[in-house]
């Protein structure tokens, strides 16, 4: 399944939606993001992500984003990831089926380790992003 979030008018918005037997089960998220919410009831699959300084994006409790292999996210604009100790927000490797399932459908083919994606980079501008109940793992580009 493929989506493309945009900027223009209003944001998008998936929910209520089930992803099933594609090459990759979840809503495959690149580009310059302009928020608000993205909810929880699909995985999130982020490649290269910019949010610039004059939009915000805040996952809702529960959401999971698995990242794809070397992808780095720049935070210009707000990032509020607010968990809750029963649904954290996951930030992951696309090859961690411990979260989501197997979003890659690769069995037990691949197994995700440190560095599998980038990095974070939250930009001076981006003063109101904060991280509470959220599980960061398998991260640290290890280029």
């Amino acid at each position: 399944m493929r989506a493309r979030l945009s900027s223009r008018r209003t944001p998008s918005r998936f929910s209520g939606n089930v992803a099933t037997d594609n090459a990759t089960n979840g809503v495959k998220v690149t580009g310059t993001v302009a928020g608000p919410t993205w909810d929880a009831d699909l995985v999130y699959v982020a490649g290269a992500v910019t949010i610039p300084n004059s939009f915000s994006l805040a996952p809702a409790p529960g959401t999971i984003i698995k990242f794809l292999a070397t992808a780095s996210w720049t935070v210009s604009g707000p990032l509020v990831v607010d968990g809750t100790e029963a649904s954290p927000i996951v930030l992951t490797s696309l090859k961690d089926d411990t979260h989501g399932g197997d979003t890659n459908n690769d069995a037990a083919t691949s197994a995700p380790a440190a560095g599998d994606w980038g990095s974070l980079t939250v930009s001076a501008t981006a003063t109101a992003s904060r991280f509470g109940y959220a599980v960061i793992r398998y991260g640290g580009d290890r280029r």
